[in-house]
């Protein structure tokens, strides 16, 4: 949290910065300080426990279960390589396609604009195991028969990060003055010059939050690539 405000307001986040800003916090109302700190416990709890059975498992401590892991036939750190390689193809494919998305929403502000942006947020009320199991159904005929490539998984990441990217950028694009447009395209500015120029600028930071949401959704989401995943594609949350 520390670290976007200090993107939104277009300073570079440092660890003095963002220390401040999580003391400036604590002044402001040590109440939501404490509730953050006892959701933290809860989440670090849940992690440690993980970590406990990991290398306890069920009768004895022993190493058992994680030296499995790591001597899968493609070791950990090829998992955790190719993890993060398809986490980076989804957050560019997811923000490229909603900063055009929140591009056509912003300058459409009619019905068909705001029909646009409720069917890119409706992933958000959908389970992400219904939209594996989707990705499943429909990629499953040529000529998109996608089921056995692993370009299945970054593209269904992108599909989850996509409403993340949309409402990130919708609000910076929609303050942007229409009469500085309107200016670039009497001075000779293409629609494509005027966005690069104008909108382009505007949203910068805002993408670059976007795409640090999308990076993190992907690279630990694990509900719809459980049942697009192939053994020799895996993740690791699924390993």
């Amino acid at each position: 949290y520390a670290v976007s405000r200090q993107l939104q307001t277009g300073t570079s986040p440092t660890i003095g910065s963002v220390a401040g800003a999580i003391r400036d916090a604590a002044k402001r109302d040590l109440r939501w300080m404490a509730l953050v700190t006892g959701f933290a416990l809860i989440i670090w709890m849940d992690i440690a426990a993980v970590l406990y059975f990991g290398f306890w498992g069920f009768e004895r401590f022993g190493t058992e279960f994680i030296g499995t892991l790591l001597t899968t036939p493609t070791g950990l750190l090829f998992l955790a390589i190719g993890n993060t390689a398809g986490a980076l193809i989804a957050t560019a494919i997811a923000t490229v396609l909603g900063l055009m998305l929140a591009t056509a929403v912003t300058r459409g502000r009619n019905r068909l604009g705001r029909v646009a942006e409720l069917l890119v947020v409706l992933p958000l009320g959908v389970s992400a195991v219904t939209v594996g199991f989707g990705f499943l159904i429909v990629f499953d005929q040529p000529p998109v028969n996608l089921r056995t490539s692993w370009v299945i998984v970054p593209i269904a990441h992108a599909l989850i990060a996509l409403p993340f990217v949309v409402r990130t950028a919708v609000p910076v694009l929609a303050a942007v003055d229409p009469h500085v447009r309107d200016a670039a395209t009497v001075l000779g500015a293409s629609p494509a010059r005027s966005w690069w120029e104008v909108d382009r600028r505007a949203v910068t930071r805002a993408a670059g939050v976007a795409a640090g949401f999308a990076f993190a959704i992907s690279l630990g989401e694990f509900g719809a690539t459980l049942f697009i995943v192939r053994p020799e594609t895996t993740t690791v949350p699924v390993a």
